[in-house]
């Protein structure tokens, strides 16, 4: 099976839980979590970090 996301993540970031049908899901800006809680503190790392449309 291919990954699907693997276009999307090549323009932002994509987070996606570690489950069997995800194991094909490699590479840059693809975010592997285990559960929610690593959901959330992904999204608030991303959130206090400075995007370039912000300079």
């Amino acid at each position: 099976m291919q990954c699907i996301i693997i276009p999307i993540a090549e323009m932002i970031p994509v987070i996606v839980f570690e489950e069997n049908y995800n194991k094909q899901c490699n590479g840059k800006n693809i975010i592997k979590v285990k559960n929610w809680n690593e959901v959330y503190q992904f999204i608030e790392q991303m959130k206090s970090m400075k995007l370039d449309y912000e300079r």
